[in-house]
């Protein structure tokens, strides 16, 4: 991937396909989308920029670029784009074959335009920051907060403006150019706020009479330079004042009631924020950083209620759709977007508390801004500290903050744009060029980015329109060249306005032998990359989507239209080494918190979709699949495989996963630190052994936004947990043997070598008819022995049902291309799953996809007393309602077990347990085994067992004669001897309750 790093470092470019399919239908079947990853402010130390203004096309208004035909003589230029002739203007009349202007070079196929026209005569728009503080916090809090606040502000450049509003119960806005006093505008935190009243109520016109018509923005449109000085101060001459009112600030006053939560207005003050920001310096690209330390609980952004019996919403409540304040805050924050999106203004987000703030309904306002986030679990935490900190620093780790930013794109014919995923809001600029497909931010070639640094990275969806020629595979393969575009005019940092154009040109292919062609230019990292962040946006976008299936079918289109095999030999098939990466990216996508959302907060995972969605190739590229080095004194620090083994006593490990750095200690190790060896001279080489890691981290740590919290911990430490789950599982609790002085993972999570093994590929699908599926609803006789079905009691909740329901389907897992049940190949499987109905929708969701995945394999029968309770399931499924056995019946079964085993049953006896079980068989013959163990032969007042007795009278005994470690695994133990009393087994070959095989039709067992 050499090639395509250098590609990068010449445009700051990366596209999954560096040679393109030449037609809609190629394009389709090579699965991963044609797209480009560009990071538009990219900072290049060798590109020019040019003191005029760019020369454009008349017709598509593309820059002239290396890629344009040049006629010398006649002083025209041909755009490749539209294929216009265009007329050189009178200053380029010297140009010629050596005297080429620097557009035209082909090394400067990225380049910068500065001209002095496209500039103000004024002087550079100054950076302004509106700091909105949350005042709903502990004292500690407040305090931590104030000193990094304090702090920042002493590193802001002295032209900088800057402005305060403190909220909590209400919304104060301080007037920092009020210097004899402090004086504040108070608003009602309930109560939503226009740009009209707040304008009104601080008195802006009591000097200058409100315009009566027109818009009022800024001191060119209604308002006065000394109206809005009284908000909005240099730090120079504010300095004093603010950090006056900081050291002043307390914990908002009003009380709150015992049982409920603190009254914070967070959606009331961003939006006084915004109409105050809006009616003193549109256009600006000024900042908003809010700093939010609990969820919002007033105004039209509240996320929750303040009595605290009401939790927070939850990943399951989005999804079940009962989250009651979740689509109005969203609503809210999409106006609010909207509007900060027309006046050129950003949105940042310090989002620091242990509880959820609100990241998941501000999401849609901070990334269409092109705001930054940055989530920590307290305000004296390091990630905020640092991260505030790389925001105002200047040098080489300096953000390069930018704004009011536009993009555009052009490129060829038959190339359409579908959209961008990214920080970015569409201008809704729709043209030939738009797709009828739109992902992400769509129907548009132009682009708003109010907010931009060198390193926000867009991705670019596109759609080959090319149709395919009806003679196209008779002939010979064709190639060509598609040409792309992409114009950003934005405020340099230094606040001068430039235009940068970066233009490309990659080659396409089509007809026979153009696979060969296609995965020469397959860049892995970037298709991994795009694949992350289009499975992300179709999650948040698309209902009962499942992005598991959608990776695993992606992943094997894949390796089937590009893998090389012979026929009818399933183990001869292998991808090419420019394909071999892809499916370790696929394995870590899926396992990785974009993708499993379970044990993250909606905010968290808002969050990381954020942090993803505006990063660059190699850094995603680490989110997805963290990078892990090794430290011994064995050898030089080196890569070590993401699995498990990589764990040693002798050895210390180092783990990059983007949001966290591990450095992880083995057990040896550990040890000799405790016992002070580093501290010994003799021990030097220890000391730097122990040292190493921390430095590679520290520079990881300066170079990344936000700053990644770091985590020291040791082999079988509690914090070894952030390591232990970024590993593939190779050593479980099932493996066979334990490695020596490393550790194993409790989980049955699918392995990486499985994964890779392609046993989707190499593995013939049988043909089998289509999947059936028998809901039955009522109780359900147990019909079937071991022999032929897999009997599973899945009377379990939460998410303990859907390690029941794994179980079930673990031989089914979805690398194993077919089902084999006990070795039957005349009959389809018979799965039977009992009490259903207390299965959890994450269970039944599982399920789905199974049933999805491996269609046709086998028959599932599922057991209930309520069929809406299987709702996500209900379509691909008959429903058949079968009645219990009649009491007789169920005494001719107990008669039936009895008399070859010799047992003498009292049919009274038979009568009283059938009408003990409630006609439920199961329970029935379990009642049956369980009394005739305990007293034989029966007597006329025989005691009816239920079967659980002497399992829970023999686990109460254990427990109780003894006390010890040992002792609180004994319940776990024993469970297994319970499990066998659920289910009396017997021959299916003489015994079948008729009326079964004639509801189903599918078992096909002898009758009685």
């Amino acid at each position: 991937m050499g090639e395509f790093v250098e590609l990068e470092a010449q445009d700051g470019v990366r596209m999954p396909w560096n040679v393109l399919p030449g037609s809609k239908q190629e394009s389709s079947n090579c699965v991963v989308p044609v797209s480009a990853i560009y990071t538009p402010i990219k900072p290049f130390p060798n590109m020019p920029v040019l003191p005029y203004s760019p020369l454009r096309c008349r017709t598509c208004r593309s820059v002239l670029n290396p890629f344009c035909t040049v006629d010398f003589s006649a002083k025209i230029w041909v755009c490749p784009f539209c294929f216009q002739r265009n007329q050189f203007p009178p200053h380029y009349a010297s140009i010629s074959d050596d005297n080429l202007p620097a557009e035209l070079f082909s090394q400067y196929t990225t380049i910068e335009f500065e001209d002095p026209q496209m500039i103000s005569s004024s002087a550079p728009s100054p950076m302004i920051f509106m700091f909105v503080v949350d005042t709903c916090m502990i004292e500690e809090e407040m305090a931590f907060l104030k000193s990094a606040l304090s702090q920042a502000i002493e590193l802001l450049h002295e032209n900088s403006l800057v402005g305060l509003i403190t909220f909590g119960t209400l919304v104060h806005v301080h007037e920092l150019g009020f210097g004899e006093i402090t004086k504040t505008y108070v608003f009602k935190g309930s109560k939503d706020v226009s740009k009209e009243q707040l304008l009104e109520q601080m008195g802006f016109f009591l000097k200058k009479p409100k315009p009566s018509t027109g818009v009022i923005a800024g001191a060119k449109d209604g308002l006065s330079a000394d109206s809005i000085s009284r908000f909005l101060l240099p730090a120079s001459q504010c300095e004093f004042t603010l950090n006056s009112v900081l050291e002043e600030l307390q914990k908002d006053p009003w009380p709150v009631p015992p049982g409920q939560r603190a009254s914070r207005c967070t959606s009331t003050a961003l939006s006084v924020a915004a109409c105050l920001l809006g009616a003193c310096v549109p256009g600006s690209g000024a900042r908003i950083l809010a700093f939010i330390g609990g969820p919002s609980t007033e105004g039209l952004g509240a996320i929750v209620s303040k009595n605290l019996s009401e939790p927070i919403r939850s990943h399951k409540d989005l999804d079940k759709d009962s989250a009651p304040h979740y689509h109005k805050a969203v609503k809210f924050y999409e106006g609010l977007a909207k509007q900060l999106v027309h006046q050129g203004h950003v949105l940042d987000l310090f989002a620091c508390a242990l509880d959820q703030v609100g990241v998941a309904e501000l999401k849609v306002a901070v990334e269409k801004t092109g705001g930054l986030v940055v989530l920590a679990e307290s305000f004296g935490h390091s990630v905020f500290k640092n991260s505030l900190r790389c925001i105002f620093q200047s040098g080489g780790h300096d953000l390069g903050l930018s704004s009011n930013g536009i993009f555009e794109v052009n490129c060829s014919k038959d190339i359409k744009v579908q959209g961008i995923i990214g920080p970015c809001a569409s201008l809704e600029k729709k043209g030939p060029l738009c797709s009828d497909t739109v992902v992400g931010q769509g129907n548009t070639t132009a682009w708003k980015m109010c907010g931009l640094d060198k390193a926000t990275t867009l991705c670019l969806i596109f759609e080959i329109a090319k149709k395919d020629s009806p003679d196209a595979t008779a002939q010979q393969p064709s190639s060509y060249q598609f040409y792309f575009q992409f114009l950003t005019y934005y405020q340099h940092s230094s606040g001068q306005m430039r235009l940068r154009v970066t233009t490309l040109s990659r080659r396409w292919v089509a007809g026979p032998g153009s696979a060969q062609d296609l995965i020469a230019g397959f860049d892995q990292e970037a298709a991994a990359v795009a694949m992350a962040r289009l499975v992300s946006f179709k999650m948040e976008n698309e209902a009962e989507f499942d992005p598991i299936r959608w990776l695993d079918k992606a992943l094997i289109h894949i390796c089937a239209r590009f893998g090389d095999y012979q026929k009818d030999s399933p183990s001869s098939f292998s991808l090419s080494t420019r394909l071999s990466i892809f499916p370790q990216f696929m394995f870590h996508l899926r396992r990785s918190q974009f993708v499993q959302v379970f044990n993250n907060s909606p905010d968290e995972t808002a969050y990381f979709r954020v942090i993803l969605n505006r990063e660059n190739v190699a850094n995603s590229a680490v989110m997805i699949q963290p990078s892990l080095i090794s430290y011994s004194f064995h050898s030089v620090p080196e890569p070590a495989f993401l699995d498990v083994a990589a764990i040693a006593a002798d050895r210390i490990l180092l783990l990059d996963s983007y949001f966290t750095i591990v450095i992880f200690h083995g057990a040896t190790i550990a040890q000799w630190r405790k016992a002070g060896y580093h501290n010994q001279p003799e021990h030097q080489a220890f000391a730097q052994l122990l040292q190493a890691p921390h430095d590679d981290a520290d520079e990881i740590i300066k170079e990344r936004f936000p700053v990644p919290r770091l985590v020291i911990c040791d082999q079988h430490g509690s914090q070894a947990r952030f390591l232990l789950a970024k590993l593939n599982p190779s050593a479980t609790y099932n493996s066979d043997s334990r490695p020596p002085g490393g550790d194993v993972l409790f989980t049955d999570d699918i392995l990486a070598k499985t994964y890779n093994t392609f046993d989707l590929l190499k593995q013939q699908i049988p043909a089998r008819s289509s999947l059936e599926i028998l809901i039955f609803i009522g109780a359900l006789p147990n019909q079937a022995s071991d022999r032929f079905s897999d009997n599973q009691n899945s009377s379990r909740v939460g998410i303990k049902s859907r390690i029941a329901s794994r179980r079930v389907f673990l031989s089914a897992s979805c690398y194993d291309a077919c089902l084999d049940w006990h070795g039957i190949d005349d009959l389809k499987a018979a799965i039977i799953l009992y009490e259903t109905g207390k299965l959890c929708t994450d269970a039944l969701l599982y399920i789905k996809w199974v049933f999805e995945r491996y269609k046709g394999f086998s028959n599932f029968f599922f057991c209930c007393n309520d069929v809406s309770r299987l709702q996500p399931i209900r379509s691909l499924c008959t429903a058949d309602q079968l009645f219990p056995p009649s009491k007789k019946e169920v005494v001719e079964v107990l008669e039936f077990i009895a008399k070859p085993e010799g047992i003498e049953l009292p049919y009274p006896l038979a009568e009283k347990i059938a009408d003990n079980s409630k006609n439920n068989l199961r329970q029935a013959i379990r009642s049956f085994e369980a009394s005739w163990h305990r007293s034989y032969p029966f007597t006329e007042d025989q005691e009816i067992l239920t079967g659980w007795e002497d399992g829970i009278a023999n686990i109460a005994k254990d427990m109780v004669e003894g006390q010890s470690p040992k002792q609180h695994v004994i319940p776990a133990v024993s469970a297994l001897y319970i499990q066998k009393l659920l289910m009396y087994q017997f021959d299916q070959s003489s015994f079948q309750i008729s009326h079964v095989v004639v509801s189903c039709g599918l078992l096909s067992l002898p009758t009685n």
